[in-house]
Formats: C-alpha cells, structure tokens, sequence
C-alpha cells in the first residue's frame, strides 16, 4: 500500500515518539486532534475532529485529486476580506470528515495554545479535559504555535521542546 505515499507534517509539528509508525493499511489518512478550549460559559471542554498538520495520501487515493479540486474552487470564489483562515484545512476536512468518515490518527495530535501551556507548566483544568477524553498517547504533536506568534508562545515552544528532548 506503500507506493507513492505522500506525507505532509506542518512545521510546527514534533516527533515525541520516534518508534511510532504511519498508517499502512489505508490510502487516505488525517491527524486527529483533541482541540481543548474554554467554553463561553468557563467550563473546558474537549473538540475531537481531523486536522492537516498531519497527513497522508497514497498513488490509489480518491481523497487528494478531489481536496486540490475543491480547495481551488472554494479559493476562486471567495470574498479574500471575509475567508476564514482554515476554510480550506480543518474546516473543511471536519465537513467532509462528517460525510466520508476519513482514517483519522489520534496519535498525530495538536494541541491548543491553552493545553500547551499547562504541559510546559503546571497541569490544570484544561489537562483534565484532555485526559478525560481518554486519548492514545500522543507520537506527533502540532503546536499549533507559528514562531509569529508572541514571544509567550515562543518561550512555551522552547519549554515543550526542553522536556520532551526534541
């Protein structure tokens, strides 16, 4: 199944397990993240949907001809002053994610700004809110933090990066 695989990895995302293995049984394949944010009530809560961070296609896959197709065409006929930044990533693999039912991969996470700060410094409620979810352990993770972002969240980079000897 391995024949003209193709791989993407954002930049951003770090191998913390490096025995783990891709996927070899299917052609299609997504990170799943474990987004953890507070709710607009305070409580915290856990949102489980693919991501593109990390992903996968073999020459046999359906998935990557009709993406480029229906990303081009979303691209072309967008307002550019008023596009979501993630129409064309998480947004729309969630959508369609709903209708095909992808091979998602939980252990290629990402982690939110607010989790990612309690994994550097004292674990708190949005930690709890990730291990209730009960995931696998993570082998991949996004940080979901552009070095353009602020200087708090390079630090936090640096910090993950510090523990986990990537």
């Amino acid at each position: 199944m391995r024949g003209g695989l193709v791989v993407w990895i954002d930049a951003d995302t770090l191998v913390v397990d490096p025995t783990w293995h891709m996927p070899d049984w299917t052609h299609t394949f997504f990170g799943e993240e474990c987004w953890v944010q507070r709710t607009a009530e305070g409580a915290w809560r856990a949102f489980q949907s693919p991501h593109n961070a990390f992903m996968g296609f073999t020459a046999a896959s359906p998935v990557l001809g009709f993406l480029v197709y229906l990303s081009e065409s979303i691209i072309e006929r967008a307002d550019a002053a008023h596009v979501a930044p993630q129409i064309v990533g998480p947004k729309l693999l969630k959508a369609l994610n709903n209708l095909a039912h992808f091979t998602l991969v939980p252990e290629a996470g990402a982690v939110s700004p607010e989790l990612l700060a309690e994994w550097v410094g004292e674990a708190g409620p949005a930690t709890a809110c990730y291990e209730q979810a009960g995931r696998a352990p993570l082998a991949l993770v996004n940080l979901c933090s552009p070095l353009t972002q602020s200087e708090e969240a390079v630090q936090r980079v640096g910090q993950f990066l510090a523990r986990h000897g990537a």
